[in-house]
């Protein structure tokens, strides 16, 4: 099942033999006070398959070169997300991991 949506890119890891982590948090909604909610999530992409995957990456340096804790609002595109899930080691969250198919930077409309 494919999944798509907004989120917070805070990280990506690359491995060997063209695989990567990507570690973002989706975003969820709001609750009754109107704070957005987010739901942290661990995607594993292909290097050579992911869309969108270097160029962010890229984008991600240069906006943490300025800020170490900064992090880029993205639109994503992911397979398997809500097959597997895990809670954390320290049971505040809960960790969903899945397979990204595509990453771009969603650019924020100016209301002027």
């Amino acid at each position: 099942m494919y999944v798509s949506g907004f989120g917070l890119l805070e990280r990506v890891g690359f491995k060997p033999n063209s695989k990567c982590e990507v570690k973002l948090s989706l975003i969820d909604g709001q609750d009754q006070a109107g704070k957005t909610n987010y739901v942290r999530v661990v995607l594993n992409a292909n290097m050579d398959k992911c869309k969108g995957l270097f160029e962010i990456e890229k984008r991600l340096k240069e906006i943490q070169s300025l800020n170490p804790d900064a992090k880029l609002l993205c639109e994503v595109q992911a397979r398997g997300v809500l097959s597997s899930a895990r809670v954390s080691k320290c049971q505040n969250y809960v960790n969903f991991y899945g397979l990204l198919v595509s990453i771009s930077e969603k650019k924020l409309k100016n209301n002027l």
